[in-house]
């Protein structure tokens, strides 16, 4: 879905709406996944999951698409790590939130969640 989608703005929207439109199909399996990623231990009773493991390739192709925006003069001047940690922890957090609240609206938390970072990474400002 995301890389049929032209131009770097129009991907990370896409990139947002469809991570928290699987959140908001799927609140019941991410609640048990949340669970197991967060309680998984191993033989010797140590995390089997820690949140330095994988990093890297979640952050990765975001990265990249950020970057992409920034050399074709669509988004601004921000550091490309840190904004997608600012990204990935605003999905991750609404998964968060919908398991704990039963009547949060995750469809009307994505259309808030493209416009705030679509503004963040405009080059409106500059």
């Amino acid at each position: 879905m995301i890389a049929a989608v032209e131009g770097p703005r129009n991907r990370l929207l896409a990139y947002i709406a469809s991570n928290l439109g699987f959140i908001a199909a799927n609140k019941r399996y991410v609640a048990a996944m949340t669970d197991v990623v967060l309680n998984l231990r191993d033989a010797e009773g140590q995390l089997k999951f820690t949140y330095a493991e994988g990093a890297d390739e979640i952050l990765r192709p975001l990265i990249d698409m950020l970057r992409e925006g920034q050399r074709d003069g669509v988004f601004g001047d921000f550091d490309p790590m840190l904004m997608a940690k600012s990204i990935r922890d605003a999905i991750d957090g609404t998964a968060g939130r919908a398991i704990q609240e039963s009547d949060f609206d995750v469809r009307k938390y994505a259309a808030h969640l493209c416009r705030l970072f679509d503004l963040a990474t405009s080059t409106q400002g500059e």
